[in-house]
């Protein structure tokens, strides 16, 4: 007669040997930024353009209002969900570990309270108003300076660097920088402006740019980097094509510069030149970025099946409104042409909002 015996069982590892996974800290920043996109964004962006519908002018709500929903929308909304998503996900992108955690977790506090006093203070700017914006905007640049540096230690110390998304991932994270500096600067230059007149030639020659790098620099970057790395995991999507994903970075990073950098000299100098240079750039943006977009194939067939209603639905509208988006921001001159007038700010505005509304949030409720 023979006998079993059960083995004993193992000891347990001890906590060093136990494989690590991150701390779960993106669902805070997505709900922090669900919160100000609710209020600051869509609340307050209706009742602005209710102001503006019921006088029939644009200049209704001053600018001041205008620009601090933009902000909240900027940071709070997009800013929030690129620091919540890279600080969880871009580590294990890289095969690295995220240094100080404790800090990473404290940009979260520290800016949804710069975005909700700017908001405030810029709305009103005046008097000690204008000084508070100035700090909280410093503060932003301040956060999103230390957010790439986490990020940027932590690629240099991974092991799965070198794939054509972090290109675009790095690029995004450096338009993020110099679009936050940029916002800064002309943060400044609109509060202190000493006249309307100094404060409209302000918002004509450097609001365009501040928006082309924010979402032509920082938006798009992110978004294909991304998807070039999640989408047909997630989805069971063809993958890109990564060759042409890496001959087409160059080309609209380059589109970008150009673009910030000839607007504001086109409307310093008034040389024709520069406007055409500037025009020649945004197409050369429209281009590439519907080119680079179509070679995510988020149009094709997925290798699995999905229910009809799943967050593929959503990368595709999304894909759809850049289309349209793209569209207009080409169309944006033979619009004013035709309207007998140098620049419409409806069409301007449209267009804008068909690629930060249509394309950005809808990537972003579906990844």
């Amino acid at each position: 007669m023979t006998t079993m015996t059960t083995p004993a069982p193992s000891p347990p590892r001890p906590a060093a040997a136990r494989p690590s996974t991150p701390p779960l800290i993106y669902h805070r920043f997505f709900l922090t930024g669900i919160a100000v996109t609710l209020t600051a964004g869509a609340v307050w962006g209706a009742w602005l353009l209710l102001r503006i519908a019921h006088a029939r002018d644009f200049a209704a709500p001053s600018a001041f209002q205008i620009n601090a929903h933009g902000q909240a929308q900027i940071y709070g909304w997009m800013g929030l969900f690129i620091i919540g998503f890279g600080l969880q996900m871009f580590p294990s992108f890289w095969g690295g570990r995220l240094p100080a955690p404790r800090l990473a977790r404290a940009l979260l506090p520290l800016m949804a309270l710069a975005v909700g006093v700017r908001a405030v203070a810029e709305a009103r700017a005046v008097g000690r108003c204008a000084g508070v914006a100035i700090a909280a905007g410093g503060l932003q640049l301040l956060l999103v300076a230390t957010f790439v540096s986490l990020l940027g230690v932590t690629a240099w110390r991974g092991r799965n660097r070198g794939r054509v998304a972090d290109r675009y991932l790095a690029a995004g994270l450096a338009w993020f920088v110099l679009a936050s500096a940029l916002d800064l600067r002309h943060l400044i230059q609109t509060v202190t402006a000493l006249d309307r007149e100094a404060l409209l030639a302000a918002i004509a020659t450097w609001q365009v740019p501040l928006r082309d790098l924010q979402i032509h620099g920082l938006a798009l970057a992110m978004i294909i980097g991304v998807s070039l790395r999640v989408l047909p995991g997630l989805f069971g999507t063809p993958a890109a094509d990564e060759r042409l994903a890496r001959r087409l970075f160059w080309p609209l990073q380059l589109a970008v510069l150009v673009e910030v950098a000839s607007f504001p000299a086109a409307m310093i100098t008034r040389r024709p030149l520069w406007f055409v240079v500037y025009g020649a750039a945004t197409l050369l943006f429209v281009a590439t970025a519907a080119l680079a977009a179509a070679n995510l194939r988020v149009f094709a067939r997925p290798r699995v099946v999905l229910p009809r209603l799943s967050p593929l639905a959503f990368i595709r509208a999304a894909h759809v409104w850049l289309a349209v988006s793209l569209a207009m921001l080409a169309a944006g001159p033979l619009w004013a042409h035709w309207l007998g007038i140098p620049f419409s700010h409806a069409w301007h505005g449209a267009t804008r909002h068909a690629v930060t509304v249509g394309f950005v949030s809808l990537m972003m409720v579906g990844v």
